[in-house]
């Protein structure tokens, strides 16, 4: 067996000797080499620590305004979005009012009902239609009361068939409306 020597190294970087007799070996020689292979990998690993943390900080800066982009876009989007959905409502707004003006709402109800329809509120659309139909009975009982013709005087007006005969269209009328049975037997009908 051959004699190895075993080197002992403390922490003030000194070197035991060898015990007599073995391989002698430059040990200094050999610590320069560490030495300075530990220099080059210390630079090396501050190289690449440096270069990470660059790379690092460009990725951050990168990933920010990536990020802040997006935000951009996403807030023009909804914006945007927003605006198409304002523009639906009006539009079916304006469809809707069109369709209860068409059927006789004036304009006040008709924005009602068009809201109510639009929103999907049923009680309301009823509760205008309900005002709608009362407000056209009431026009419709006004206007049936203006058209009546005027009820027949107390007395009933006895007129000869020589009167009748001479009678202009006008009065034949106004004998009609107001004593039909007279002008019937008058007339031969």
């Amino acid at each position: 067996m051959e004699d190895k020597t075993i080197t002992k190294v403390t922490s003030e970087n000194t070197v035991e000797e060898p015990k007599p007799g073995g391989n002698q070996i430059d040990y200094e020689a050999e610590m320069r080499k560490l030495r300075e292979e530990n220099e080059k990998l210390k630079k090396a690993q501050t190289n690449a620590s440096k270069d990470a943390s660059d790379w690092k900080s460009k990725y951050r800066a990168t990933q920010d305004e990536a990020t802040r982009t997006a935000e951009e876009q996403k807030e023009a989007m909804e914006k945007l979005m927003a605006e198409n959905e304002a523009l639906r409502k009006t539009q079916t707004l304006a469809t809707h009012k069109a369709g209860w003006l068409g059927l006789g709402f004036n304009d006040d109800l008709a924005a009602e009902a068009s809201e109510a329809s639009v929103s999907g509120d049923f009680n309301a659309l009823v509760g205008v239609v309900k005002k709608f139909l009362a407000e056209h009975d009431k026009e419709l009982r006004a206007a049936n009361v203006r058209n009546m013709p005027a009820p027949a005087g107390g007395t009933t007006q006895s007129i000869t068939q020589e009167e009748f005969d001479n009678m202009k269209y006008r009065e034949r009328e106004k004998l009609f409306n107001e004593q039909p049975e007279l002008y019937r037997k008058l007339a031969g009908k």
